[in-house]
């Protein structure tokens, strides 16, 4: 008999609302904030700004870490 564990909480499905669901969510969330079109696309852009922005710090910790620990502690930090 083997008794089934539950799934740890580090192995999880990528989450679909994760950078590109600015844009799937927009339309609800210019609805729900009442905000124009306008103000909806430069919240869009300052998205994209900041994922950009950010990877320049990542590929310095990665390089400087190690890809294998900058991965637990991405996977640590998203899921705590």
């Amino acid at each position: 008999m083997s008794s089934a564990r539950p799934s740890s909480s580090l192995v999880k499905a990528p989450r679909p609302w994760g950078f590109a669901a600015i844009a799937l969510f927009l339309p609800l969330i210019r609805e729900d904030v009442d905000i124009t079109f306008s103000q909806a696309g430069t919240l869009a852009a300052a998205n994209t700004l900041v994922y950009a922005l950010m990877q320049i710090p990542a590929g310095y910790l990665a390089d400087r870490l190690g890809p294998k620990r900058l991965f637990i502690v991405g996977l640590l930090g998203t899921n705590a």
